[in-house]
């Protein structure tokens, strides 16, 4: 259940997210930037505006078939919408920036294997 309180200012404020949790199909995601998709540390104009379609899986829901094989942790690829969460300060999650998400386990299409 979720908790509403109200500050001296009258400005309803909700609690911070300690942890997300993936339900169902879903699998929860860190999405990399172009940069790190593109092995460069230079600033790609138009960045904001390029599609990335890998990311690291942070959690997998309970109804993903086991045989699909996704762990937390692995890099894939992605093909479909991703439901993006709101950006959030200090949360466990924050890495470097990156958006996090929600997708359906079907729109992944691929482990990326890094090298060691």
């Amino acid at each position: 259940m979720s908790k509403i309180f109200a500050d001296c200012g009258g400005i309803s404020t909700v609690p911070p997210i300690k942890n997300v949790k993936p339900l169902g199909t879903c699998v929860y995601v860190d999405v990399l930037s172009a940069q790190e998709s593109m092995g460069t540390n230079l600033d790609l104009p138009g960045s904001t505006e390029v599609r990335v379609n890998e990311a690291y899986v942070l959690d997998v829901g309970p109804r993903v078939p086991k045989e699909h094989g996704l762990e937390v942790g692995q890099r894939v690829f992605i093909s479909g919408p991703i439901v993006f969460g709101p950006d959030y300060q200090d949360y466990k999650y924050d890495t470097d920036g990156r958006k996090r998400g929600m997708v359906d386990y079907s729109a992944i299409k691929g482990l990326s294997i890094e090298e060691d």
